[in-house]
C-alpha cells in the first residue's frame, strides 16, 4: 500500500512538471514607436507596433489588443501586417482588432503598422493605446501590459524664407530683405524693417549708405561776396575823400595866382 501511494504521488509530480513545461507562461513586450514625435497638421505619420524580450518555448502565432486613440484629432487611415502577420481584423466600433501569423514570431520584429493623419483642427498633443494586450503560440495565452504614445502637432511656422522678399517701396538685395512696415524672419534672423522717413544723406541703413541727392536745391544763401561789398565801398569812400581835398587844394591854389 505504502508503495502505491508513493508511486501515485510520483506520477502527479511529474505530470505537473510536463503540464507547466508545455504550458508556461508567454512574457513579451510591446512597443508604440514613430520616426519622430512631431508632425504638421494634414500630414500622415505611421505607427510601429514592435515585439521584443519574447519568452516563449515555442514563439507567438496570435495577438489581439484594442486601439484607443484621439478621433477628433486624428483620422485611421490604415493597418498593414509586417514580417509574416496577416492585417489585422478590426472593429471601429470598439477598437478591438485581433491578428494572426503564418508561422510562430520567436524573435524581436514589426508586427504591424498604422497610418494616421492630423486632422486640421486638432489637439496639441495627442494619445494613442494599444491596451488589454494578449499574445497567444496556439495552446496558451497570456496577458500584457497597456502601451502608448504621445503625439505632438508641429507649431504652424511663420517664417519667412526664400531669399528675396520685396514691400513696401525699399529691396534690399541678398538673404535679407527690407520694406513696409513688417518684420521678416529669414532663417534665423530677425530683421525690423521699418524704414526712416527721409534719410540724412550718409545715414547707414542695414549695410548701405544713404546718398546725397544733387536734385534738391540749396536755400541757403550763399555768404561768400558779402566781404567783397563791404571792401568795394570803403576804396569808393576813400576815393571820393581824396577826390574831394584835392578839389579844395585846386580852388585856394587859384585864388592865390
Amino acid at each position: 500500500m505504502k508503495k502505491v501511494v508513493i508511486t501515485s504521488l510520483i506520477l502527479v509530480i511529474m505530470a505537473i512538471c510536463m503540464i507547466g513545461n508545455v504550458y508556461a507562461a508567454i512574457t513579451c513586450k510591446v512597443n508604440l514607436q514613430t520616426t519622430k514625435t512631431e508632425f504638421k497638421q494634414n500630414e500622415e505619420f505611421v505607427v510601429d507596433v514592435k515585439l521584443s524580450n519574447l519568452q516563449s518555448k515555442k514563439g507567438i502565432i496570435a495577438f489581439g489588443a484594442t486601439l484607443v486613440y484621439d478621433k477628433e484629432s486624428l483620422t485611421l487611415v490604415k493597418m498593414e501586417g509586417k514580417n509574416g502577420w496577416a492585417t489585422p481584423s478590426y472593429s471601429e466600433d470598439n477598437g478591438k482588432l485581433v491578428m494572426e501569423r503564418n508561422g510562430f514570431a520567436t524573435k524581436d520584429e514589426t508586427l504591424f503598422q498604422i497610418t494616421f493623419k492630423f486632422k486640421e483642427e486638432s489637439n496639441k498633443n495627442v494619445s494613442i493605446a494599444l491596451k488589454s494586450l494578449e499574445v497567444a503560440d496556439g495552446n496558451e495565452r497570456s496577458k500584457l501590459g497597456d502601451t502608448s504614445i504621445t503625439i505632438k502637432k508641429e507649431s504652424p511656422n511663420t517664417d519667412v524664407g526664400g531669399n528675396n522678399v520685396v514691400g513696401g517701396n525699399n529691396v534690399v538685395g541678398g538673404n535679407n530683405v527690407v520694406g513696409g512696415n513688417n518684420t521678416v524672419e529669414d532663417g534665423n534672423q530677425n530683421i525690423d524693417i521699418t524704414p526712416t522717413p527721409n534719410p540724412k544723406p550718409g545715414t547707414n541703413i542695414g549695410n548701405n549708405q544713404v546718398g546725397k541727392d544733387n536734385s534738391i536745391a540749396n536755400t541757403n544763401i550763399p555768404k561768400a561776396g558779402t566781404n567783397n561789398i563791404i571792401s568795394l565801398v570803403i576804396v569808393i569812400a576813400f576815393i571820393t575823400l581824396i577826390s574831394t581835398i584835392l578839389y579844395i587844394k585846386i580852388r585856394l591854389m587859384g585864388k592865390e595866382f
